[in-house]
């Protein structure tokens, strides 16, 4: 194949004489006869055709018809032909549409003469008609029409050649289509047709051709939209001419109850298409479902010569949306400044407030349009004024960090300690938002109250603290910010930045003495709450300074407690809280201590720092009797397992159940727990207070095959009924393993005995 890709004549023909496999399929699906036809070396394709190579050999890739019809081999076309190569193979893509796509007419003519299916479609159902039309090759398309292609048909989404002709501009084309009759007015999936295409992407000869043809101007498509109102909304000028003097109706509204007029007004704001649609009497105060107006239209998308002209021909501007949102408001939130200034020439209401009772200054500053904050103020707007949630324009600009629209409503001597109907004031907000330093220091330097507090209780501190932000912080402390005060549920700005992993609030708050050891209406302090969320660095601050390791909180959980049941990752929170003397021994109220937590979630790096610590190794606190080898059975975790049996754990303990960690690792499937346990000389025949034994729960539903062969190799009772009747054997069975029923059987199970309702294994 590396002859016949690369063109080496000689080669090929001494291959051939040595018998080398000639129709050999490559990893990439090539033959030695496609890449001759891909890279036109006709004598190679001759060579390989008197070898006997099939030509119609077809991978995913085509076929060699499909390669030098694609490529534009004519020669190579020709010579596959004359060896009878199927023209019309379903391959990836046939090669009548190759040529077609990629303008080779020569190929194509002998395609066609060989009779290739003309109409033969691929992808989307697009024919080769479609796709000389789209890549504009006049050639091909002339040959296809004069071969009969049908101009008609159309592809998967309803488009027929006409329509992709119209899309792309292809002036010639459409011609030729449109003088074999093609129907003008056939419309694709969406209703859209070969008019609403030219109009669409600006194609006025396209468009004047299909006019001329007696396109339908007025039709609409699915969504209601006409030819005019795709012309407008891309701003093509010179289609709205020729649309207006075939006489378009340029008040019809689309299904959302949009003009061409409104169309004009937005996307691109051409304002030779606002002109041409407000000289044919359009009505431009005409509202669409949502009650917007074209002004409003104009007004959002900051083209102001549009919303000149809109208004030059008496646009009303003082309407309102379903909403309740007005031009001005529109030109506001999207800090078109320029619409602004003539709305307002215009004595547009700049107080109005929407449904919500938003006004234009709140939209403006909330999104920091310092431009258009400052042209309404100018209009005297009264800044004190508030929504239906309380919030004011001061309050949304410094929740999102503009502190130059800040600075501006500060200036027209606005109330900085204003609250919201949650209690919020802007400060709150400043503090909340990441990189609004700047707003806190504008708003201190008013006298601003620092310690009021929201509905929850909380600070302008707290919320710092709780979303990190330092430098607040420390303004806030500056102007004497209460570093103890307590919100609703007696939590401090410390347990905030500590519950978060704030570290740097957590420095700044103890630099200004901040209690360590204040608990909330948990019992929890910081400490607990950086332990229970797994903040390290937190955890190591507060230690620092004294913080009290052995304090419980309502669950009687200390921070060790956390630490230990937060996962591996804890390793050095451990370490550093038994440094201090943290209590091993303390039990929860659920009577489970750190050594519990640590066995449940398998971190015997903390296992061994607990012990190490004297923890008791075989504490039942919980009210289920668990031990702390129990746990580590039931999750199957053998490291701990390991651990605590060379710390003496007791192996034959039962917890109120009767249960044994040895039961619990047969019951869920844990082979090394089980072999672990087994070397300690525990009694597998040992049964729980429902008769249960070892055996019995290894080969119900979670069992495994492995734990009941190991359990087998200790001698387990193969034939001990619990207070059922069961039997080891009837458990299995039950529970479908089928394994474990010739392992039991194997080892002399009593197949024929019943339980106490009678039933037998079999059964």
């Amino acid at each position: 194949m590396l002859a016949t890709k690369n063109g080496h004549y000689q080669c090929v023909t001494s291959l051939i004489a040595a018998h080398a496999h000639i129709d050999l399929i490559t990893k990439m699906g090539y033959t030695a006869l496609m890449l001759a036809s891909q890279h036109g070396y006709d004598q190679s394709i001759t060579l390989l055709i008197s070898a006997q190579a099939y030509v119609n050999l077809s991978t995913d890739m085509g076929t060699a018809l499909t390669f030098a019809s694609r490529f534009g081999h004519d020669k190579c076309v020709s010579l596959l032909i004359e060896a009878h190569a199927d023209v019309n193979t379903p391959d990836t893509m046939p090669a009548l549409v190759y040529a077609s796509m990629n303008g080779h007419d020569s190929c194509l003519r002998q395609l066609l003469e060989a009779h290739a299916n003309i109409d033969m479609t691929y992808q989307n159902g697009k024919t080769a008609l479609m796709y000389a039309i789209q890549n504009a090759h006049e050639k091909c398309l002339t040959l296809l029409i004069e071969a009969h292609a049908d101009i008609n048909v159309t592809d998967t989404q309803g488009k027929m050649a006409l329509m992709y002709a119209t899309e792309k501009g292809h002036d010639a084309c459409v011609t030729l289509i449109i003088k074999q009759h093609a129907d003008v007015n056939t419309t694709d999936t969406r209703g859209k047709t070969a008019s609403m295409y030219a109009c669409e992407n600006g194609h006025t000869a396209c468009l004047t051709m299909l006019m001329d043809a007696h396109a339908d101007v007025h039709g609409t498509n699915k969504q209601g939209k006409t030819a005019l109102m795709f012309a407008s909304e891309r701003g093509h000028d010179e289609c709205i001419t020729l649309l207006i003097e075939a006489h378009a109706d340029v008040n019809m509204t689309d299904k959302h109850g949009r003009s061409a007029l409104m169309y004009a007004s937005s996307a691109y704001g051409n304002v030779e298409c606002v002109t041409l649609l407000i000289e044919q009497h359009v009505d431009v105060n005409m509202t669409d479902t949502m009650g917007k107006t074209s002004s409003m239209y104009a007004s959002e998308n900051g083209h102001a010569a549009s919303l000149t002209i809109l208004m030059d021909a008496h646009a009303y501007v003082h309407g309102r949306n379903k909403h309740g949102i007005t031009a001005v408001m529109f030109a506001s939130k999207r800090g078109h400044d320029a619409c602004v200034t003539l709305l307002i020439k215009q004595h547009a209401d700049v107080n109005v407030k929407d449904k919500r009772g938003v006004t234009a200054l709140m939209y403006a500053s909330k999104n920091g349009h310092v431009e258009c904050v400052t042209l309404l103020i100018k209009q005297r707007v009264d800044g004190n004024v508030t929504d239906k949630g309380g919030y004011t324009a001061l309050m949304v600009a410094s929740q999102n960090g503009h502190d130059e629209c800040v600075t501006l409503l500060i200036e027209q001597h606005v109330d900085v300690n204003v609250t919201n109907k949650k209690g919020k004031t802007a400060l709150m907000y400043a503090s909340s938002k990441n990189g609004a330093i700047e707003c806190v220091r504008l708003l201190i330097k008013q006298h601003v109250d620092v310690n009021v507090t929201d509905k929850h209780g909380k600070t302008a501190l707290m919320y710092a603290s709780q979303n990190g932000h330092d430098a607040s912080a420390t303004l806030l402390i500056e102007q004497h910010a209460d570093v103890n005060a307590k919100d609703k549920l007696g939590r401090t700005a410390l347990m905030y930045a500590s519950t978060h992993g704030r570290d740097h609030c957590v420095t700044v708050l103890l630099k200004q003495h901040a209690d360590v050891n204040l608990f909330d209406k948990s019992g929890s302090t910081a400490l607990i709450h950086a332990s229970d969320n797994g903040h390290i660095e937190s955890i190591t601050l507060l230690l620092e300074q004294h913080a009290d390791v052995n304090v419980t909180n309502k669950k009687g959980n200390t921070a060790l407690y956390y630490a230990c049941d937060r996962g591996s990752y804890m390793y050095e929170s451990v370490i550093l809280l038994l440094e201090q003397h943290a209590d091993v021994t303390v039990m929860n109220i659920e009577g489970r201590t750190a050594l519990h937590g640590a066995s449940l979630w398998g971190c015997d790096k903390h296992l061994t720092l607990l012990i190490s610590a004297h923890a008791d190794v075989n504490i039942q606190g919980d009210p289920y009797g668990y031990t702390s080898l129990m746990f580590a059975s039931w999750w199957s975790r053998p490291a701990c397992v390991t651990i605590l049996m060379e710390a003496h754990a007791d192996v034959d303990m039962t917890d109120e159940k009767g249960k044994t960690a040895l039961m619990y690792a047969s019951q869920y499937g844990c082979d090394e727990c089980v072999t672990l346990l087994t070397k300690q000389h525990v009694d597998v025949n040992v049964s729980d207070k429902n008769g249960m034994t070892a055996l019995m729960y290894s080969s119900s539903n979670y069992g495994s095959i492995e734990c009941v062969r190991l359990l087998l190799k200790q001698h387990a009772d193969v034939n001990v009924s619990d207070n059922k009747g069961k039997t080891p054997l009837m458990y299995a069975s039950q529970s479908r393993h089928n394994a474990s029923v010739t392992l039991l059987i194997e080892q002399h199970a009593d197949v024929n005995v019943l339980d106490k309702n009678g039933k037998s294994a079999l059964m």
